[in-house]
């Protein structure tokens, strides 16, 4: 399956009073695909390990407000599957769902905003009707 990439500039996003919004580092999404099942963002911390805890809210928020502007401008749509893959490349062992306090925060997240959070260094897509990630 190809996909496609659009990575974000850094001034890529405004509010209303034209401020810069944070946002994550890109999606992707089905080449050629109208119907695409699925959208991906991806946010990228390139920080020390030990630091990973400062930033655990940021990334979290920082893909919530794409998705959002995505969602405003029916870019992205309730019939798609919306996942944040959360990257923190210095981290050379796997890590799983840690960067939520608890599965409760992860479900809660889900319930509000509709999006499913991958934390991975890793991801692979193994199907071409759905995205199904595969942490390695």
């Amino acid at each position: 399956m190809s996909l496609e990439f659009n990575v974000f500039d850094d001034h890529q996003f405004r509010d209303g009073l034209n401020k810069d919004v944070e946002h994550c580092e890109c999606c992707f999404f089905r080449e050629n695909s109208g119907n695409s099942t699925f959208v991906g963002f991806v946010e990228i911390k390139d920080c020390k390990p030990k630091n990973i805890s400062e930033y655990k809210s940021k990334v979290k928020t920082q893909i919530i407000n794409v998705v959002r502007i995505f969602r405003e401008n029916l870019i992205a749509v309730d019939k798609q599957e919306i996942y944040g893959i959360i990257s923190f490349p210095q981290k050379k062992t796997a890590y799983d769902q840690s960067i939520f306090s608890d599965y409760s925060e992860y479900k809660k997240l889900y319930k509000s905003e509709k999006i499913h959070f991958i934390p991975a260094n890793d991801v692979y897509i193994i199907d071409d009707n759905t995205l199904n990630i595969k942490n390695i």
